[in-house]
This record gives C-alpha cells, structure tokens and sequence, in this order.
C-alpha cells in the first residue's frame, strides 16, 4: 500500500510539474460590434450657424480565432486573428439653397469596412479562480473591401439613394451649401493599414476540466488616420469600435 500510494504521489507530481505547451489553449470567438469613428466634422457630432451633424452608432461584427502562451500563473499572451466589420454612420442637416430659400437637406451616410486584424495583448487574471482579467495590447489591421450609402432627403426632391465602393467626398460652401461632390473608387482614398491600441475586460466560465467560455468586452482605439492624405488632406478619420465578444477556449495542458 505504501508503495502504490508512493507511486500515486510520484505520478501526481509529474504531472503537476509538466512544462506547458508554447501553445496552451486555442480559442474561438465571435460577436457584434459598435463603431463610432471620430476624426471631422462629418463624423463627430458638429453645429455651427449652418450645418448641423449627428453622428450614429454602426453596428457591426468581429469574428476569428486566438491563441495563448502562459507567461506566469497570472498572465497570458493572447494573439488574435480575426476578420472585423467597422464603418461611420452620420446625419447631416444643411442649407439646400441658402442664396434663394430656406429650405434644407438631410444627407444620411453610411460606410462599411472589412478588416482582417492582427491583435496581441498579455492577459493579466486579477484572482485566483481566473474568472476575470484585463488585457492592453495592441492590432494592426489591413483594410480588404468598403462600401457606402447615401440617401439625399430634401422638400425639392424625391428620396435619392446611391449605392457604391468607394469614397464620396463632398465640399461646402462657407454658407453651407455644397458646391461638388468628388468621388473615388475602390479603396483608393483609404490607408491600407490601420493600428492602434486595445484593452479588454474578460469573464471566464468554466465548462470542464479544459473547456472555457470567455465573455470579452473590448475597446480598440485606432491610432491611424484611415484616410489618404495626398487625397483628402482636410478630412481625417480614426476607427473606434467596441465588441461584446463570446469565445470557446480550449486547454491543451489539463487532460480529462
């Protein structure tokens, strides 16, 4: 009996003291997502004694795959793949005709972003159980398609909704009228990449002696002015978005 129960405790802690693996657990995740760029005034919330303009929440989705390596018994290093939905959404009310009328224009805008992301942030649990941590890290993002909507909404005119991929720019007169619009195909007027900084707060659910679910609330701050400037120098804009994001973790250290 002594001997089996010597054996017992010999086997207990080999397997207490095995290394971990370089990759430790892989991870699953998905979840919507809220943008609200900032950058303009035909993105930030803007007044003056012409135009007025509201910026709008856009909805959208993160999805990928992530993986960890063990730094110490209370940090991790997450690395992140994942393909992002982001965008700008934005009301604009200005003069239709100020030289003739008084009449005025809604301008509704919406633009939509692909991203595939590359992000990496150390995880630090801040109790014992590993229920709960935070995370400031980094991504770096390249942009793979875009796509807009504007509707023109006024008293003179029908409801006109124009369909594109691309960029349409308009300019104002210091009355507020427009006087061009320019447009630009494609991702022509974008930066190809964008970074910034991301923080996290996470709630961990344990499933089985391996099995994870993560609830993630995650805020990235772009660092990055998304907009070419050798084409639109006056108008920058930086992504914000924040993700409720729900992940199955797998750990590849605990056997069942």
């Amino acid at each position: 009996m002594l001997a089996a129960s010597s054996a017992l405790a010999q086997n207990s802690s080999t397997q207490a003291n095995m290394p971990l693996r370089f990759i430790n657990k892989i991870e699953i995740f998905a979840g919507p997502g809220l943008s609200f760029n900032r950058g303009n005034k035909f993105i930030e919330n803007y007044k003056d004694a012409n135009i007025e303009n509201k910026r709008l929440l856009k909805v959208g989705y993160t999805a990928g795959v992530g993986i960890y390596h063990t730094l110490s018994k209370r940090i991790d290093l997450n690395l992140r793949f994942q393909f992002e939905k982001k965008g700008t959404m934005s009301e604009l009310d200005h003069p239709l005709n100020p030289v003739n009328n008084d009449s005025r224009q809604l301008i509704s805008t919406s633009y939509s972003y692909n991203y595939l992301t590359l992000s990496l942030a150390p995880i630090a649990y801040i109790d014992k159980e590993k229920r709960f941590a935070l995370s400031v890290g980094g991504y770096l993002g390249k942009i793979g398609k875009t796509s807009g909507i504007i509707t023109y909404s006024d008293p003179a005119s029908p409801l006109a909704v124009n369909n594109f991929i691309g960029r349409i720019w308009d300019s104002y007169n210091p009355d507020g009228g427009i006087n061009g619009s320019t447009f630009i195909p494609g991702l022509q007027s974008f930066e190809k990449y964008d970074y910034g900084i991301v923080i996290g707060f996470y709630h961990n659910i344990s499933v089985s002696a391996n099995q994870n679910i993560s609830i993630r609330l995650i805020a990235n701050y772009g660092i990055q002015d998304i907009n070419k400037k050798s084409i639109i120098e006056s108008l920058p804009e930086k992504n914000h978005s924040l993700s409720l994001i729900l992940g199955y973790i797998l750990n590849r250290n605990t056997k069942i």
